[in-house]
């Protein structure tokens, strides 16, 4: 069974090396790791090249990395290559390179799969010849995850052997500007308080049940979009057809209950329809070249583990999950096994290449934290509730609440739902001045410390946000 493409990978690590765009090159070495290449020779060339950029080396040429005297005789054979293929090497167009790209993540895949069969067949008829298929692979997902967490780490050491050079081109990086850092969430004024999403974080959002949870990272999928990203969303809830729907009525702001019934009305009607969709879709994806996907999930077993083997491959900018209790929990209480699955995911995060920043929804409890535990508000770097009673469902006007934001102060954020249409948007900028979430959920239960009477600014909208330790500490 072929398991690699030694040529594409031989092409792609070369156009790397060759391309007279430096913005090329960044783009290869950013959408693939050494993990991705099949063959020896590909893992230890980009490895190898991981090494220099590190330490702020600059790779050369063809011809100059491969004189490099740490490469291996068979890692060297691997680079020779003739002055035609060099030129052509040079000048190779995006849409090509993506193409390599995604041939060299599709092998990678197909290794996954081919090994994962391959232990479980061997656990099956070894040391569990009396377990059942579903056990062995219980048995493998732990094995992957022990990996994953014992894999070995890169550590920079500060101080110690570090040439002034060295420590100058360390620092000229970090002070360098880097486009692609932050992600947009797609809310106007959430981006101009947070400058986006950064990459590697993990994002939770709260809502009470039929509160719009789904709505909100439809809103988020479609501009995110737009802008260039590569959006994936992992679905345990909804069928794949019921999120289009969704997606649908958004974009071209049809009432979702008439995309649901196939009502769009007259031929004209239909043909706006499809414009819009045409504009959102083909024309984002031939500007960008980016793509999104919905996932539906439907195996009750499903774990974190199996998202990073299905979805990981692919390079998702943004991986969404809807919602993070649909998670299999095994055996375990439900808040420990939230616990268990926010933290995998923190840490998937920050390990795949390139990082998403990955989104969970959750439901909203009555004293208004995440639903089964406070878990995921604790490994979250940015945390978004709100409420959803009768008073939002009749107006329309909601109030978002950033009750933790690690890199940014927390705040109230006016937005406008129009769930009708799968709509969402930010009307206001954020407001910073409040009290913290528990001193004011006393409040609204009349527990304040002056004889048990409510303050006179208990139901003040502002005063519902939970700022973390540090922050509130400064009267933020």
């Amino acid at each position: 069974m072929k398991t690699a493409d030694a040529a594409t990978e031989r092409k792609l690590l070369i156009t790397a090396l060759q391309h007279r765009s430096d913005r090329a090159r960044n783009y290869i070495l950013a959408n693939c790791q050494h993990e991705d290449f099949g063959t020896e020779e590909g893992q230890e060339i980009r490895a190898r090249m991981t090494a220099l950029l590190k330490f702020g080396k600059e790779l050369g040429d063809v011809a100059i990395f491969g004189a490099d005297p740490t490469l291996s005789k068979e890692a060297k054979e691997f680079l020779k290559c003739s002055r035609n293929t060099k030129t052509k090497a040079a000048k190779i167009p995006r849409r090509h390179i993506d193409r390599m790209l995604q041939i060299v993540q599709d092998f990678r895949k197909i290794r996954s799969l081919y090994d994962g069969a391959k232990a479980i067949t061997e656990l099956c008829t070894g040391q569990y010849q009396e377990s059942t298929i579903s056990k062995a692979e219980s048995v493998l997902l732990d094995v992957v995850k022990q990996l994953r967490e014992n894999r070995e780490k890169s550590v920079t050491h500060f101080g110690r052997n570090r040439s002034e050079e060295e420590v100058k081109q360390w620092l000229r990086q970090m002070m360098k500007k880097r486009k692609d850092q932050f992600i947009r969430t797609g809310l106007t004024h959430l981006d101009k308080h947070l400058t986006g999403w950064r990459r590697g974080d993990l994002v939770v959002i709260s809502a009470p049940r039929g509160g719009g949870k789904t709505a909100m990272i439809l809103q988020m999928m479609v501009e995110q979009f737009r802008s260039g990203y590569n959006v994936g969303l992992a679905s345990l809830e909804m069928d794949e057809e019921q999120l289009m729907e969704r997606m649908i009525a958004n974009v071209t702001n049809t009432r979702a209950n008439n995309v649901r019934r196939r009502d769009f009305g007259d031929k004209e009607d239909r043909r706006s329809v499809w414009e819009q969709w045409k504009q959102f879709e083909l024309e984002t994806s031939q500007k960008h070249g980016n793509f999104f996907s919905p996932w539906e999930l439907k195996d009750s077993d499903y774990r974190p583990e199996n998202l990073e083997l299905d979805m990981g491959p692919f390079g998702y900018d943004i991986i969404y999950v809807d919602y993070l209790s649909l998670f299999s929990s095994g055996k375990q209480e439900m808040w420990k096994a939230q616990k268990e699955h926010s933290r995998y995911l923190k840490q998937m995060a920050k390990r795949l290449n390139p990082r998403p920043v990955i989104v969970l929804l959750t439901q909203l409890s009555k004293d208004e934290r995440t639903k089964y535990g406070t878990g995921p508000e604790e490994d979250a770097d940015y945390w978004m509730w709100w409420r959803f009673g009768e008073e939002e469902q009749e107006t329309g006007k909601v109030e978002l609440r950033l009750g933790k934001a690690r890199h940014a102060r927390g705040g109230v954020i006016p937005a406008k739902f129009d769930l009708a249409r799968m709509q969402i948007r930010t009307t206001g900028g954020v407001q910073t001045g409040m009290s913290s979430y528990v001193e004011n959920r006393n409040k609204r239960k009349g527990k304040s410390k002056k004889g048990g009477k409510p303050s006179a600014d208990f139901d003040n909208p502002l005063l519902d946000v939970d700022l973390d330790g540090e922050e509130a500490a400064r009267g933020y």
